[in-house]
């Protein structure tokens, strides 16, 4: 229904940017947290994945924000909307991937969002975000082969074990020396993972740029993973809330004022996965998106100022508010 399609946040500047600085990230080192720690998932309404909740296993990445927040903001986890959730001057883009991040100290009832907006109109596909892509893949192929399992299992219930072996193996042509339908779905696992390879190792070259042992100020520093995504440091700033349930405020929000440029098949590809979730218990797709599009349904967020979803005091931080920070690396 088109009364529950979500109505995307028009940012238009009516304030001036008093941030003093980027939002600065610290520099990698071997333990920081990367792709691999990142937990992927498909939820009703977004594609995300989940940073580690503690320091145990990696070093969690955190944000320092600018105009007057002292305390930290560590990464919790990232998600992946079609369409965009924001407009920029009315313009509203393919998509939008979103960082949230939560506070400690005084700042811990807070979270902030840094935005990335997505456009479609690429011909080459972006081989940073298609890694994200690759694993959202892989989490629908899993959840699919762990339902086609139980549903197997289900009509067989009756039979013995060797009929159920026989009949599964008969739905596996490709795997008639197979010993049963748990080492059928293993050899796909591996399969998959071994197609993705090249993906994952492009990807990791690229990110090993941002770990770096140099000492030199004199150059600008390189962002650690995942903020070596962001398409520049200047931003739409205001605070709003999440976009989704429970629509949580006290959220400090930074929209990149430049779009990634993907390409469309990726788009395509985005929007297929979010409308292939699936709810494990029953095996049913509860997807809260179109089928079509991946655009979200679900109830409107109420508008801060009158129907057109404006928000108040927006500040648009531009080159002329602060330059490339140039910074020394973390104390020992």
């Amino acid at each position: 229904s088109n009364n529950n399609r979500p109505t995307p946040t028009n940012l238009y500047a009516n304030e001036d940017c008093e941030d003093g600085h980027e939002i600065l990230t610290r520099q990698m080192t071997d333990g920081d947290c990367r792709f691999g720690d990142l937990e992927f998932m498909i939820t009703p309404h977004s594609l995300r994945a989940y940073n580690p909740f503690d320091d145990i296993a990696c070093r969690r990445q955190h944000i320092d924000m600018p105009n007057g927040f002292p305390e930290k903001f560590y990464l919790q986890f990232i998600d992946v909307h079609l369409r965009s959730e924001h407009m920029i001057d009315g313009r509203r883009f393919d998509g939008e991937m979103m960082m949230y991040h939560l506070g400690v100290g005084d700042s811990s009832h807070a979270m902030a969002a840094t935005s990335i907006l997505l456009d479609g109109s690429g011909t080459r596909d972006d081989p940073q975000i298609q890694v994200f892509i690759d694993k959202w893949q892989e989490e629908v192929d899993r959840v699919s082969n762990r339902c086609e399992t139980r549903r197997i299992m289900k009509e067989n219930d009756e039979l013995d074990e060797g009929k159920i072996y026989k009949r599964s193996a008969s739905s596996y042509k490709n795997h008639n020396n197979a010993k049963d339908l748990a080492s059928i779905l293993k050899a796909n696992d591996r399969g998959l993972r071994g197609a993705l390879e090249n993906n994952r190792d492009a990807y990791q070259r690229s990110t090993m740029t941002n770990a770096t042992s140099s000492t030199d100020t004199r150059i600008p520093r390189n962002k650690m993973f995942p903020y070596q995504l962001w398409p520049t440091i200047y931003y739409y700033r205001y605070s709003g809330s999440i976009p989704f349930p429970p629509c949580s405020k006290a959220v400090h929000w930074r929209v990149f004022d430049e779009p990634r440029v993907v390409s469309k098949r990726q788009i395509k590809w985005l929007g297929r996965l979010l409308g292939s979730y699936v709810n494990e218990t029953n095996c049913e797709n509860e997807s809260n998106v179109s089928k079509k599009t991946g655009e979200a349904f679900r109830p409107l967020q109420k508008s801060t100022v009158g129907s057109s979803n404006f928000v108040n005091q927006v500040a648009h931080c531009q080159p002329i508010d602060f330059s490339l920070k140039v910074h020394p690396p973390d104390e020992a």
